[in-house]
């Protein structure tokens, strides 16, 4: 089996920070996501949505399109940081807060449904917190999302992967399994440390990083 090519996320995709308002904007116009709407969602509630008057204020790239997935840049509580939400179904013209970051991929390398698990998990949350010094970041910015390496598998690789975890109605209860393989189970079912493998537990299917440390992280 290959093995999977790493990149910087910033070679899949752009990046843009939210909308700066005043409260004075507050009124009927277009959707605006904010920090409060991300809770555990893996998608908008749109119909929760408050919404702000564009006059003045909003662009044509300040709007949110299909597939996009947005970050809590920025919060008074350091466990909503990294948090993200994948853009879908959307109806109506809505954009983001300042206190978010957009992530737009650009690459034909991409399925996005495989990245949107990749960066729920907290593999990848634990790998963000290192630029906070080994502890919950304070703030996330394009510069550390630009420098997060990520796999690149196969088109086709990801699809499988993503059918998988996307079967599940509860996205953030699949397990990352870090627990130590044998060289024979690596070799036979890894690709660069990664790969999903089911479970005894049909409720938990895993998506597995091959580590010499032994643990469990959940998405």
């Amino acid at each position: 089996m290959s093995e999977w090519d790493f990149v910087k996320l910033g070679s899949l995709a752009h990046f843009k920070n939210g909308l700066n308002f005043s409260k004075d904007s507050w009124g009927k116009g277009i959707k605006i996501i904010g920090v409060s709407d991300f809770k555990d969602y893996l998608y908008p509630r749109y119909e929760t949505l408050a919404e702000i008057n564009p006059n003045g204020v909003v662009r044509k790239g300040n709007y949110l399109e299909e597939d996009d997935i947005l970050f809590v840049r920025s919060n008074g509580n350091r466990l909503l940081i990294s948090r993200s939400l994948h853009i879908k179904t959307l109806t109506d013209k809505v954009s983001h807060s300042g206190f978010t970051i957009r992530l737009r991929f650009t690459s034909s390398s991409v399925y996005v449904p495989f990245y949107v698990h990749l960066l729920r998990s907290s593999l990848i949350r634990s790998t963000l917190s290192l630029h906070g010094g080994g502890t919950n970041i304070n703030n996330l910015n394009q510069e550390i999302l630009s420098d997060l390496a990520v796999p690149v598998p196969q088109l086709s690789t990801q699809k499988r992967i993503a059918a998988v975890l996307s079967a599940y109605d509860d996205p953030t209860k699949i397990t990352i399994d870090a627990s130590l393989y044998s060289k024979k189970r690596q070799r036979k079912s890894t690709a660069n440390g990664l790969s999903v493998c089911a479970s005894h537990d049909t409720s938990k299917p895993r998506f597995t990083k091959v580590s010499p440390k032994v643990g469990k992280l959940k998405i």
